[in-house]
C-alpha cells in the first residue's frame, strides 16, 4: 500500500532544452509537472501530497478483499465434510467415481444403469485417484480437490497482476475480487464439480504464455491447455483469440504451444474413443452439439451476468483500455484483450447452452478480476503523477468506487451452509431407502441409495441429455424402451423422485402411473434438504409397484424418513 508521502518528481527533458539547463536542479524544482525552461512556482509545480484519507481507504480496500478470501476459506472448510449434496448434480459426479473405482468404463451406451455426463474425463480420474487414497468414494475428497484448485487460482490471478505491476495491493485486490464472485458464480468454487480444476488449468496456461520466453515454456503451456480440454471442452474456445494474436507476434513459440496442445488432445481423444468403442466422441462432441440454445442469454449474459455485478470493474477496465498509461507496453494490453475475448466468449457460449448455470462464468469473472487489478494499478499510477489540485478528490473518488465494487458483491455467508436439520433429513431419507427390500431407484440422488447399502442408477440429468435434449434416433429409442420395460416389469421396490423431475414425472409420467402407485410424499420442515446452490430440488414422492388388478390410490403423506 502507498503510505501518504510528499512526492518529488524528476524533470523530463523538454524538446529543445539545453543540457546545461538540466545540469543543476534543486529537489524543489525537479518535478514532472515543471514547465519547460523555468523555475517551478510552489503552488503549481509540486503534485498535491497524498492525504491520510487515501492511505486509510487503501487499507479499507485491502480489508474488503481479505474479508471475501477468509469468508470463502471458512465456508469451504465448513461445507467440505457435509455428507450430502450441496448442489443436486454433485451426486452425478460421484456416480462416475463409483464406476472408475469399480474398474468400469464411463463412456458407455446410455442406459438405466449409468449414463455419463457430457464432460471430458480428467476430473473424474483425478477425483477417483484422490478417493482411492482417501479410502473410498465420497464428497469430501472431491471437494478438497476443488478447494485446493480454487486457492491455486486465487494465487495465479494475484501473481499475474503483481508480475505486471509490482503493486502488492493491486494484486491482492484482483484475487479478492475473484473471491468476492463466489456467490454470483454459484457458490461453486469448492463443490465436487469440474469447474475449479478447469479454471486453474486455464490460468496456468495464461501465466506460461504471458511470461514464457522459451520454446519449452510455450510447450508447457500447450500441455496445460491440453489438460484443460480434457477437463472441459470450452478450453479451446477460451484460447482461440490469444493463440491467433500470439501467432502474429511470436510464430515460432506459438507453433510450439499449438503443437504441444495437439499432442495431448488428439492422441488422448483417439485413445479414449477407441477404448470406449466410439461412445467418447458421441458424448463429448455429438451429443454436446445437440444441446438447445437459450436466445435470451445473447443479451442477458452481458447485462445481467457481467455489467450488473461488476459494473465498477467494467468501468475501470474500459479506462485501462481506452486511456492507457504511456509506460504500459501495448503488448500487455493486447495480450489481455485477446485473453478476455476468448474467456468471455467461452463463458458466453457455455451460458447459451440449455442448463448453463452460474458456474460457467468462472473464466469471465477471473479475467474480469485480472483487468480490475491492472486497471487499479494504472489509475493509481496516473493519479500519483497528476499535478492537478483536484488530485486528492479524484483519488478519493477512485478508491471509493473500488470499495463500492466489493460492497456490491456482499452476500450473507450463513446462507451458503447446510443446517443441522439438513443432516437429520438426509439421515432419515437414507434410513427410509434402506427399509425397502431389493433395488430402489432414486434417479436424482443415486448416492443416497449407495449410502443405504444399495446400488446407484443413472442420474436423471444425464438421462435427460439423451432423451429430452438429444437427437431422435436408435440410441435414444433404445434408452426409452429400456426404462419403459423396467417400469412395466416393476423392477424396483420403490422409486423416489423429486417434485420437479421432468423425466420421470413428465416424459415417463404415464408409464409410472400405469405400473406404480404414489404411496407417500416426503414432508420437510421449511427448506430442509434443499441444496444450498443450483436448482432447488429434493426427493419428494415415493412410488411403489402396483399389484395385479390393483388401482392407484390416494397417497399418504410421510415425513422425511417416516412412512405411514
Amino acid at each position: 500500500m502507498d503510505k501518504p508521502q510528499k512526492r518529488v518528481g524528476r524533470k523530463k527533458n523538454a524538446a529543445g532544452a539545453q543540457p546545461e539547463r538540466l545540469a543543476a536542479k534543486t529537489p524543489a524544482s525537479s518535478d514532472a509537472c515543471s514547465p519547460a525552461g523555468g523555475d517551478l512556482h510552489p503552488s503549481v509545480a509540486q503534485p498535491p501530497a497524498a492525504r491520510p484519507e487515501v492511505f486509510y481507504f487503501q487499507c479499507l480496500l485491502g480489508l474488503g478483499a481479505l474479508f471475501f478470501v477468509i469468508v470463502y476459506i471458512v465456508l469451504a472448510l465448513l461445507r467440505m465434510p457435509y455428507p450430502y449434496e450441496l448442489e443436486w448434480i454433485e451426486g452425478g459426479m460421484l456416480d462416475h467415481i463409483y464406476r472408475i473405482l469399480a474398474g468400469q468404463k464411463i463412456y458407455v451406451p446410455p442406459s438405466l444403469a449409468f449414463s455419463p455426463a457430457i464432460y471430458t474425463p480428467l476430473y473424474f480420474y483425478l477425483g477417483a485417484g484422490i478417493c482411492q487414497l482417501a479410502g473410498g468414494a465420497g464428497f469430501f475428497p472431491l471437494r478438497l480437490v476443488s478447494f485446493l484448485a480454487s486457492l491455486a487460482s486465487f494465487s495465479l490471478i494475484a501473481f499475474l497482476v503483481w508480475r505486471e505491476t509490482r503493486h502488492g495491493l493491486a494484486a491482492f485486490l484482483a484475487a479478492g475480487l475473484f473471491a468476492a464472485t463466489y456467490r454470483i458464480s454459484g457458490a461453486w468454487f469448492d463443490l465436487a464439480r469440474i469447474d475449479s480444476v478447469f479454471l486453474f488449468l486455464l490460468l496456468a496456461t495464461l501465466v506460461l504464455l504471458r511470461w514464457g520466453d522459451r520454446l519449452s515454456t510455450y510447450a508447457a503451456a500447450g500441455f496445460s491447455l491440453g489438460l484443460a480440454f480434457l477437463t472441459k471442452q470450452s478450453a479451446l474456445v477460451a484460447f482461440m483469440p490469444l493463440t491467433l494474436w500470439l501467432l502474429w507476434q511470436r510464430p515460432k513459440h506459438t507453433l510450439a504451444f499449438i503443437g504441444a496442445a495437439c499432442l495431448v488432445i488428439f492422441p488422448a481423444s483417439v485413445v479414449l474413443d477407441r477404448l470406449h468403442q466410439g461412445w467418447y466422441g458421441y458424448y463429448i462432441f455429438s451429443l454436446l452439439r445437440q444441446q438447445p440454445l437459450l436466445k435470451k442469454v445473447l443479451i442477458t449474459f452481458w447485462t445481467h451476468d457481467l455489467l450488473r455485478p461488476l459494473w465498477v470493474a467494467a468501468f475501470f477496465s474500459l479506462v485501462y483500455l481506452v486511456r492507457p498509461d504511456k509506460s504500459t507496453p501495448p503488448q500487455q494490453r493486447f495480450f489481455y484483450l485477446a485473453a478476455a475475448a476468448g474467456w468471455l466468449g467461452a463463458s458466453w457460449i457455455s451460458r447459451l447452452h440449455y442448463g448453463g448455470y452460474d458456474n460457467v462464468l468462472f473464466p469471465a469473472y477471473a479475467i474480469g478480476a485480472i483487468f480490475f487489478g491492472l486497471a487499479f494499478w494504472a489509475c493509481e499510477k496516473s493519479l500519483h503523477a497528476s499535478c492537478s489540485p483536484r488530485r486528492p478528490v479524484m483519488h478519493f473518488f477512485f478508491l471509493l468506487l473500488a470499495l463500492v465494487q466489493f460492497a456490491w458483491l456482499y452476500y450473507p455467508p450463513a446462507r451458503q451452509l447446510p443446517s443441522a436439520s439438513d443432516r437429520v433429513s438426509g439421515k432419515n431419507i437414507v434410513g427410509l431407502i434402506r427399509k425397502y427390500p431389493g433395488e430402489v431407484l432414486v434417479p436424482s440422488h443415486g448416492y443416497l441409495a449407495v449410502l443405504a447399502g444399495k446400488r446407484s442408477w443413472a442420474h436423471t440429468q444425464m438421462l435427460s441429455d439423451t432423451i429430452l435434449l438429444g437427437p431422435p434416433g436408435p440410441v435414444r429409442d433404445a434408452l426409452v424402451a429400456e426404462i419403459r420395460t423396467a417400469l412395466k416389469g416393476r423392477r424396483f421396490s420403490a422409486i423416489i423422485v423429486n417434485y420437479n423431475d421432468p423425466l420421470f414425472l413428465g416424459f415417463f409420467g404415464q408409464d409410472l402411473k400405469e405400473f406404480y402407485r404414489l404411496s407417500g410424499g416426503i414432508q420437510y420442515q421449511g427448506k430442509d434438504f434443499l441444496p444450498v446452490t443450483g436448482m432447488l430440488t429434493r426427493p419428494a414422492y415415493i412410488f411403489i409397484p402396483l399389484q395385479n388388478g390393483e388401482a392407484a390410490g390416494r397417497p399418504a403423506r410421510t415425513s422425511a424418513g417416516k412412512t405411514e
